[in-house]
């Protein structure tokens, strides 16, 4: 009887081998949000489900989720080409795909470019981006990483149709006729470069009556019943999105 009373309690001895795997997921979503002191980063894993009752199983898959929403170290080598990825430097806000880089700065007008590869960081370092010629543009140290991977249907979808009561979280880049550039977002601002300024110009908008896509030419309602024509967009960017 001994023997197996003594298998009976070896069954239910602790695997003490979770404990490594179970702590690296806690200092992978720890390291993507390290403004976060621990206490709170289980505070709020609490408000998301995880208690004294789940199992360490369910809390690995809730860290990694959050690790993947707001990674710590970039670049991901899991990610896919199609994955876009938002910096918050400061105030510069810099989104990245699988080939475009978005600049956005507060008062500025946004610039977008190929980039080649991005140095190795994460929160709390440096963003540094080369270009497809070379060059390295450093934006500051990073705050934070947010991966945006918004719904196909938006991405695909573009503009058109689009309803700014529907907007939500949304903003794009367009790159327009005659070197014009504009932000859509809950307003529409429009950046037209003059020989020593640029000038800016919002305009107040309600849905996408025409265009959007690339080619066509963009027409707008606005509150009251105008209508307004922007020009003919040539590029189209997706710079902001809810978080993956």
């Amino acid at each position: 009887m001994e023997p197996r009373a003594s298998s009976s309690l070896h069954r239910h001895l602790p695997d003490p081998t979770r404990i490594e795997p179970t702590l690296a997921a806690v200092q992978r979503a720890w390291e993507g949000q390290p403004e976060l002191s621990l206490p709170t980063l289980f505070a709020q894993l609490a408000n998301e489900g995880i208690s004294w009752g789940s199992s360490d199983e369910q809390l690995v898959a809730a860290l990694n989720q959050r690790a993947a929403v707001r990674p710590g170290h970039f670049p991901l080598a899991d990610a896919p080409s199609t994955a876009r990825f938002l910096f918050s430097c400061g105030q510069a806000r810099i989104t990245v795909d699988g080939e475009w880089v978005v600049v956005r700065t507060p008062g500025r007008q946004p610039v977008v470019w190929r980039y080649a590869r991005v140095r190795p960081t994460g929160p709390g370092r440096p963003l540094v981006v080369a270009d497809t010629e070379g060059f390295e543009h450093r934006f500051g140290v990073i705050d934070s990483i947010t991966r945006i991977d918004p719904d196909g249907e938006v991405v695909r979808r573009g503009l058109q149709g689009l309803k700014r009561s529907h907007l939500g979280d949304v903003a794009w880049v367009l790159r327009l006729d005659d070197n014009r550039v504009a932000i859509c977002g809950h307003t529409l601002r429009v950046f037209t470069v003059h020989r020593r300024e640029v000038s800016v110009q919002e305009l107040r908008w309600e849905r996408v009556l025409h265009g959007g896509a690339l080619g066509e030419e963009l027409a707008l309602a606005q509150p009251g019943g105008r209508q307004v024509t922007i020009g003919t967009v040539t590029g189209l960017w997706l710079a902001d999105a809810p978080a993956g």
